[in-house]
């Protein structure tokens, strides 16, 4: 009962963002949204990477706008971004808020990871705020 309810608590958080001016909803076909919620509900920040990677998405990184943690390998951020290619950005806000990307076919899923307590991305009080599911990558997510 506790998946199912986290499972349609899931789905209900998915927002049908426009990155380029038109939903995918009609790509994505309602038991592929289900099993998305599935790959995030109650998971932790890495175990979502690891679940979309099993099920055949691929971690996205736009290539032409690389976060700026890479530019130098010694910063603090440097080897969390070259292992969690999907992460596109992490925010030092005091609530550690990560946007991470994945990418099967045309459809794009951007998640927004917040850690509970200070906690970094890889804690297991890390796990997914929101996420969309968009026809083209969006950057900077924005959850509202």
């Amino acid at each position: 009962m506790k998946k199912i309810l986290c499972a349609a608590v899931a789905c209900l958080m998915v927002t049908p963002a426009l990155a380029d001016g038109t939903e995918v909803w009609n790509e994505v076909d309602a038991s592929n949204k289900s099993k998305i919620a599935t790959y995030i509900g109650n998971k932790s920040c890495v175990d979502v990477g690891k679940t979309f990677v099993k099920h055949g998405w691929q971690k996205y990184r736009n290539p032409k706008n690389l976060p700026y943690e890479l530019e130098s390998k010694t910063h603090p951020n440097y080897k969390l971004f070259s292992k969690h290619k999907e992460l596109s950005e992490c925010n030092g806000s005091g609530i550690g808020e990560c946007f991470g990307t994945f990418k099967k076919d045309k459809v794009f899923v951007t998640v927004r990871y917040l850690a509970e307590g200070g906690g970094g991305f890889e804690s297991k009080h890390c796990g997914v705020d929101s996420y969309a599911i968009t026809s083209a990558p969006i950057y900077p997510y924005s959850p509202d």
